[in-house]
């Protein structure tokens, strides 16, 4: 089941990078806490979490970590065992460089969502099939 998740990397690791971006009265703004609050509720090392950080930063702003409300720690994060490499899971990347593709990235991950998993973790099937979203693969 391993590559069955999709770590948009965008996606399944969204409360650990402590750079997500959430809507916030029409801004998108980094949410600082969400790192600490991961670590807190699942005991993760901060070590492991740094290291995932430094490994997984995205190389634009308007990246955002999508995920909200910690949907893809449940699913993705307590699966992934400290000892193993990240990228055993991590099946590829996405970006978004601006708000409205962002916005419609976001649409197309919950799309998926609903007709796949539903637990805010895109499966590597549907991206596969869907030719919008791969379009936002890198």
């Amino acid at each position: 089941m391993r590559n069955s998740l999709v770590v948009i990397v965008l996606i399944c690791f969204s409360q650990i990078h402590a750079i997500p971006l959430t809507k916030k009265k029409e801004k998108f703004v980094p949410a600082e806490d969400s790192k600490e609050q991961c670590m807190i509720k699942f005991g993760l090392d901060p070590d492991f979490v740094d290291y995932l950080i430094g490994l997984h930063r995205p190389q634009i702003e308007i990246n955002a970590y999508i995920g909200s409300k910690h949907s893809c720690i449940h699913a993705c994060m307590v699966k992934l065992d400290q000892n193993l490499n990240p990228y055993d899971y991590v099946v590829d990347r996405v970006s978004a460089d601006t708000k409205e593709e962002y916005e419609r990235l976001i649409k197309l991950v919950n799309k998926c969502n609903e007709k796949d998993s539903g637990n805010g973790c895109v499966l590597l099937d549907c991206v596969r099939r869907n030719k919008e979203l791969r379009d936002f693969v890198y």
